[in-house]
This record gives C-alpha cells, sequence and structure tokens, in this order.
C-alpha cells in the first residue's frame, strides 16, 4: 500500500495535511467545446459556405428601393444560422455599403403627422375628449 492508498483510509486525514499546502490547481481544457472554424468567408451563399450575404431593407417594410434607405446600400456577410462554426477572435468581417438615390420613401412623417394612405403626411387628428 503506497501513501496515496493510505490517506483515504486515515480518518482523520485533517492531521496529515497540517504542514501541507492546502491549494489546489485545477487546468481546464475548454478546446473541445469549440466547433470547427467557419469557412467560405470570400465565397458566401455557396453551398459549401458557412456564410451567407444580408442586406437591411430587403424586406420591403421600408419600401425601400433597390433595398436603399436614407441614401445607403449595405451588404453584409454574417454566419448562416445554422452553420455550427465559431469565427474566432482575429475574425473582422467586412460591410459593403454604396451610395443611392432618395426616394420619396426615405422621408417620414415629422411628429404630429402620419403618413396616409396616398403616403402623403397629413396632421393627426386628436378627438377632444374634455368635456
Amino acid at each position: 500500500m503506497n501513501e496515496k492508498d493510505e490517506d483515504l483510509d486515515d480518518p482523520e486525514p485533517e492531521k496529515k495535511l497540517q504542514g501541507r499546502g492546502q491549494d489546489v490547481m485545477v487546468a481546464l481544457d475548454f478546446s473541445g467545446l469549440h466547433e470547427r472554424r467557419c469557412k467560405g468567408y470570400d465565397t458566401p451563399d455557396a453551398a459549401d459556405s458557412d456564410y451567407e450575404t444580408w442586406k437591411p431593407h430587403a424586406d420591403g417594410r421600408q419600401r425601400a428601393a433597390n433595398n436603399c434607405f436614407l441614401g445607403r446600400q449595405f451588404t453584409y456577410t454574417r454566419r448562416k444560422q445554422h452553420s455550427e462554426c465559431f469565427n474566432g477572435e482575429d475574425f473582422e468581417g467586412v460591410i459593403v455599403s454604396a451610395s443611392c438615390d432618395c426616394t420619396e420613401a426615405d422621408y417620414e412623417c415629422d411628429v404630429g403627422w402620419e403618413m396616409d394612405k396616398n403616403e402623403f403626411c397629413v396632421k393627426k387628428f386628436h378627438a377632444n375628449t374634455a368635456d
């Protein structure tokens, strides 16, 4: 029986620990928790790429022609939602922007005004609730 086995059977192990260091050092390796590094940043939207291009205002909510909003058009390259990979600390994405012509859709009504069905700003009507 060696000294380690004796320590396990000792009913009073605290007495043997007197005079010894009480500190414990634990090393944890988290490298296995990461998925693989993402690939295909230069070829977004390709089948084997982990990235896709995304343009804000492409959903039509802002009535923006050609994905243009307030005179600018932006294109982002982002990781696909279902790609199980990571970018790493040194990753720097690129945002592509271009100028475009403003249209009436780029303008909003001021406070106290609202857009009517013909897309004109009209003064809001507030009913007088005071009796």
